[in-house]
Parts: structure tokens; C-alpha cells; sequence
């Protein structure tokens, strides 16, 4: 995913620099691009939204877990610098 944001912004970076009229007047091959980028990055932002609920709802169904050995490790530590004697 992260290949494909880089070479989105490669891309676009390119795209920015070379074509000056983003308007489509007329249906040639560089409104054909522009149609096939917008449509490029449309499915990268599924992919993202996807990815982010996927994880979310991994959180959710792990709640317990999850926030148990995040507090579990700051108990830990905690235990550790009241006990250390200087």
C-alpha cells in the first residue's frame, strides 16, 4: 500500500508539472488519463477506508486484550521504578 501511495504521488507530482489544463473540453487521451487517475485514486481511498475499519473492528473485538496489555506494561513498570531501591 505504501508503493502504491508513493507512486500516486510520483504521478501526481508529474501530472502537475507537464499538463497545465485539467478541464476536460473535448474526450481525448489526456482526458483519459485524468479520468483513469481520478479513478485510481478513488479505489486507493476504499483501500484505506477499508484498512482502517478492518483495524477498528479488530480493536473492537480485542478490546480487553488489547487495553489489558497496554495498562498491564505501565503496571510493570510502575512496580518496577517503586521497587528499585537507589
Amino acid at each position: 500500500m505504501l508503493l502504491s501511495e508513493r507512486e500516486g504521488q510520483i504521478f501526481c507530482t508529474c501530472s502537475v508539472l507537464v499538463f497545465s489544463d485539467f478541464n476536460i473540453q473535448q474526450l481525448s487521451i489526456w482526458s483519459l488519463w485524468l479520468i483513469v487517475s481520478f479513478l485510481l485514486m478513488l479505489v486507493y481511498e476504499v483501500c484505506w477506508i477499508r484498512y482502517l475499519r478492518k483495524g477498528c473492528l479488530i480493536d473492537c473485538l480485542n478490546n480487553y486484550r488489547t487495553y489489558g496489555n497496554t495498562y498491564s506494561t505501565f503496571k510493570r513498570n510502575k512496580e518496577i521504578i517503586l521497587n528499585y531501591h537507589y
